[in-house]
This record gives structure tokens, sequence and C-alpha cells, in this order.
């Protein structure tokens, strides 16, 4: 998630946009009433502004350092307010996340994940909730120093080990654990990527495994994002968002 915001920017200040404007369409392609969508784009932040007549406004804005780094995200939606916090050390790699949530009333939570390296490579991650809730992430990586299994262990108990796949280009493929329903591995996400390297098509699983759904991105030749297609099981569409830039 990190990473694709970081690439978005980067793509935008290579074609110098300053704003973009989404409009979404049903499955039956007619525009859906009370959805509007923009981004702001600064040297420092994007903005994202959304509202739709059943949930209202949302609202949330990317920080970047000089070094185009994430920082900060700030999302406000209906009262309620998320701050995620981002930091880095001396190579670039991100060291800590902090996320902090508030809601109406003074109800507030914390979760923070601290990243450790072995010879720039990621080793161990602590989850710690509200100070006192940790859970110990493990990585082991595979052959090309990717990580290839992600253990995890909370109060003396082990979790399901996720497993991540590559393609020869190291770009991630596939998101994997097992699954109690199935009786066996399942994803919980595929990706594929086109010719430029962009992600082309996303699939995350829902319903345990049972449903899915599946994202297409298409581009114009300048890499920006021209239109978001989402499709059930079943193969129908289930809606479109399309990308105009200024």
């Amino acid at each position: 998630m990190t990473n694709e915001i970081v690439k978005k920017r980067a793509v935008f200040q290579a074609n110098k946009v300053k704003s973009v404007k989404m409009t979404s369409f049903d499955g039956n392609n007619q525009p859906i009433e009370g959805f509007g969508g923009t981004q702001a784009i600064s040297a420092s932040s994007i903005t994202t502004e959304t509202s739709t007549s059943l949930s209202g406004k949302d609202e949330i804005t990317h920080y970047f350092n000089e070094k185009g780094l994430l920082t900060q995200s700030i999302d406000t939606t209906d009262g309620n307010k998320v701050i995620i916090q981002y930091a880095y050390d001396a190579n670039n790699l991100i060291t800590g996340i902090t996320n902090m949530s508030f809601s109406p009333g003074g109800y507030s939570t914390r979760e923070q994940h601290l990243y450790f390296y072995k010879d720039g490579k990621p080793e161990k991650m602590l989850k710690i909730k509200n100070s006192t809730d940790t859970t110990v992430v493990t990585f082991k990586l595979d052959e090309k120093d990717n990580v290839g299994e992600e253990r995890s262990v909370h109060g003396g108990t082990e979790l399901p080990v996720v497993y991540y796949y590559y393609d020869d280009k190291n770009r991630l493929t596939d998101v994997v654990r097992y699954n109690n329903r199935a009786k066996r591995l399942m994803p919980d996400y595929i990706f594929e990527y086109n010719e430029a390297g962009n992600l082309s098509m996303m699939l995350v699983t829902t319903a345990g495994g049972a449903d899915y759904q599946k994202w297409y991105y298409r581009y114009n030749d300048q890499g920006l994002k021209q239109r978001d297609e989402c499709f059930a099981k079943n193969k129908m569409m289930i809606g479109k968002i399309e990308y105009s830039y200024q």
C-alpha cells in the first residue's frame, strides 16, 4: 500500500498533475448519483475527497518528505479520524508505523508496527495494540531474499502462516494462507502487472474464500490510471471508476 502511494505520487509529479476527478458508474454503466471524488496534488501531499449520498464525505491526505517518502496519512470520515505515521532509518527502510484512531465520545486506539532488519532484509516485526497487547511476527526469506513466509505468535498461540509469492521480476503476485473452510491453502490476494510494471489486476477473496472480486486497472501511455473496473465471481461488472487529470 505504502509503495503504491509513493509510486502514484511519482507518476503525478512526472506528468505535472495538479488535480484528478473521479467519476463512478454502476454495473449497468450508468453514473452513480450522489458520488463525487477529487484529488488535489501538491509538492508534499495528496488529498483525496470522496462523497456519497449514503455515507457522506471522506477525506484522506498523504504527506511526503523531501525524499519522497510517505510520512503521515490522515483520514477523516463522519467525525472519525485515523492518523498513521511512518518512520524510517538512514537507509530509508521503514522502522515503524503508528496507527491512531479517534472516534466521537473520546474513544481511541493505538497500534504500532515496529520493524527489525538483518543485513538490510526484514527479520521481525512487533505489532503492539494499545501499548499492552503484542504479536510477534517473524519473516522467512525466499531464495531471492523476498519475504516468503510470515509467522505470527500472539499470547503464546501461533497464528496461520501467510505465504508470499513473486514473479521473475520480484513483484508480489500472491498472498496465501490456509483456509479452514476449504481445508487447503487459498489466496487472499492475487496481483498481475502490465508490461510497464503497473498493477493491472487485483483479485480479493471474500466470505472466507468462497467468493471474490476482481479489479482491473487501465493506464494511458504516461502511466496515469484511466479506469478501474470491478467484477464479481460470476463475471458481472459491479462498477467502475474513470479518471481525468489537470
